[in-house]
C-alpha cells in the first residue's frame, strides 16, 4: 500500500470550497451589476415614433430632470417605414411621467452623447401605464441649423454685396466724396502755411498793442504820481482855509452883534432928529448942523466896521481919483462920500 501525501490531504474539499467562493463572487458581481443597471428592478415600457433614426441606439439612456431612469430598449421600422422606439422605464419614477409628458433627443453639452430627455408632466394628468405611447418633440437638426443660419444670413450677404457694388461705383456718392476729399486736402499745406503767417502778424499786432498799453500806464502812473504830489501842495492850502473858515466863524457872531448894534443906535438917532424937527422947525439950522454931525459919527462908526477882518476883504476899494495939475495925485475919496472935513 503506497503511503499518502499529507499535503494532498482534504484536497477535493478544498478545490470545491474554492470552486464555490467563485461562484459565490460572480454571482455577487453579477448582482450588483443587476442592481446598478436596473436589472432587478421593476420596469414598464414606453414608444413613440419618428420619422428617422438618426442619433438614436439601442442601449441609449433616458434621463428626467438629468437623473437616469431607464434606457431605449429596441429601435424597429413600421408600416409606413418610420422608426418605432420603444424605451424602458424604472417603475418608481412612473409617478412623473403622465399623459402631458414628452421626449426629445438631445445631446450632454456642445459635444456630448446624445440621450433621450423626458418632460416632467403635470400631477393632474394620468399617468402612463405600461406599453403606452409619449408624445416626442422634434430636436432641430445639424441641417435645420444649417438651414436656420443660411436663411439668416443670406439676406446679410445680399445687402453686403449691394453695398460693396454701390461703395465701387466709380459715379456713385461714396467715389465722388472721396474725390471731393482728396481735392480739398490737397490745398490743406497752402492754406497752413497761410494760416501759420497770419499768426505771427497777429502775435506781432499783439505785441505790438501791448507796447502801447504798457507805455499808456505808465504815463498813467507818472501822472498819478503827479497828482499825488499836487495834492500834497493842496492840502496844506485847504488846511489853512479851514482854519481861517473856523476863526472867521468864531469872530464874525460878536462882529455882526456890535454892528446890529450901530445901526440900532443910528436908527434911534435919525428918529430923535425927525421927532425933533417936527417938534421944533425954527430951530432948523441948529438941529441941520447937529444932524450933520450924528452922520459923520455914523459914518465914522461904518468906516470902523468895514477895516474890520473879514468884513474889509467884501467891501469894494473905491477907485483913485486923479486931480490935474503939474503931476498927476493920486487922492481916494472917504467912504462916506465928504469931502474932507
Amino acid at each position: 500500500m503506497i503511503p499518502k501525501d499529507r499535503r494532498f490531504a482534504h484536497l477535493e474539499r478544498k478545490v470545491g470550497a474554492f470552486v464555490l467562493l467563485t461562484l459565490a463572487g460572480i454571482v455577487a458581481v453579477v448582482a450588483f451589476i443587476g442592481i446598478e443597471r436596473g436589472v432587478f428592478t421593476k420596469k414598464y415600457s414606453l414608444h413613440f415614433t419618428v420619422d428617422k433614426g438618426t442619433g438614436f441606439a439601442e442601449g441609449m439612456p433616458v434621463k428626467l430632470s438629468g437623473f437616469y431612469i431607464g434606457r431605449l430598449e429596441k429601435l424597429a421600422l413600421t408600416d409606413q417605414a418610420r422608426v418605432n422606439v420603444t424605451i424602458v422605464i424604472e417603475k418608481k419614477y412612473s409617478k412623473w411621467i403622465r399623459g402631458d409628458s414628452s421626449v426629445k433627443l438631445v445631446k450632454e453639452g456642445m459635444i456630448g452623447d446624445s440621450i433621450i430627455e423626458m418632460k416632467v408632466g403635470n400631477p393632474a394628468s394620468t399617468e402612463l401605464k405600461d406599453g403606452a405611447a409619449i408624445a416626442y418633440e422634434p430636436s432641430p437638426t445639424l441641417d435645420d441649423l444649417v438651414a436656420d443660419v443660411k436663411a439668416q444670413v443670406l439676406p446679410v450677404l445680399d445687402q453686403l454685396k449691394g453695398m460693396v457694388a454701390y461703395m465701387d461705383d466709380p459715379k456713385g456718392d461714396v467715389k465722388q466724396t472721396i474725390a471731393n476729399v482728396r481735392e480739398l486736402t490737397s490745398g490743406l499745406p497752402e492754406t497752413r502755411a497761410k494760416v501759420d503767417g497770419l499768426i505771427v502778424s497777429v502775435k506781432d499786432e499783439i505785441a505790438t498793442v501791448r507796447g502801447g498799453v504798457e507805455k499808456i500806464l505808465a504815463s498813467v502812473d507818472n501822472l498819478l504820481a503827479t497828482v499825488d504830489e499836487r495834492v500834497k501842495k493842496v492840502n496844506p492850502i485847504v488846511e489853512s482855509a479851514a482854519n481861517i473858515a473856523s476863526t472867521a466863524e468864531k469872530r464874525m457872531p460878536p462882529m455882526l452883534d456890535e454892528v446890529e448894534k450901530s445901526l440900532k443906535e443910528v436908527r434911534a438917532t435919525l428918529e430923535k432928529v425927525r421927532v425933533m424937527v417936527d417938534e421944533s422947525s425954527g430951530d432948523v439950522p441948529g438941529l441941520l448942523s447937529n444932524t450933520v454931525k450924528l452922520t459923520e459919527n455914523g459914518n465914522d462908526i461904518a468906516e470902523s466896521v468895514k477895516k474890520t477882518w473879514p468884513i474889509s476883504s467884501n467891501v469894494p476899494q473905491p477907485a483913485p481919483v486923479l486931480v490935474p495939475g503939474d503931476g498927476y495925485e493920486r487922492v481916494t475919496p472917504k467912504a462916506g462920500g465928504c469931502d474932507g472935513r
